[in-house]
């Protein structure tokens, strides 16, 4: 094998590197939770960081026990900027069932700096019962 052809292989090695690295680093998951005596919250959250934005992806979360379809559960998802937070997400969902598993779907494009400035956090409620969970996103 000539030089010429050796350094032919080496360069379709390192475009075939370069071109199968993937477009963004995996996803992060972080949880958020909070408690009033044996009523407790918890929130999951899932985003990609790209060029020093957060995007979020989805989200998941509730509360109990309690009885009926009595919950609520409100999702906001903002940042600082300087002494103002301006909010990318606030959505509320109502008459959850105890448990878990309940969806938050986030449109496409909801996006924060990933400075360190951002956070989610959420209400949860069901009567007398409520709790609030916050979680810097990082």
């Amino acid at each position: 094998m000539g030089h010429k052809q050796v350094w032919t292989a080496v360069a379709a090695a390192a475009v075939l590197a370069l071109t199968s690295v993937p477009a963004h680093a995996a996803s992060t998951t972080i949880t958020t939770s909070c408690a009033d005596g044996e009523y407790t919250g918890k929130f999951v959250l899932r985003y990609d960081t790209v060029s020093g934005l957060h995007s979020v992806l989805d989200g998941r979360g509730g509360a109990g026990p309690y009885i009926g379809d009595s919950g609520t559960m409100r999702v906001r998802v903002s940042y600082r900027q300087g002494l103002t937070e301006r909010a990318v997400f606030d959505k509320t969902r109502d008459g959850l069932w105890a448990g878990f598993d309940h969806p938050v779907d986030f449109p496409a494009g909801t996006r924060v700096p990933a400075d360190g400035t951002a956070s989610v956090r959420v209400w949860f409620s069901a009567g007398e019962f409520g709790c609030t969970a916050e979680r810097r996103i990082r």
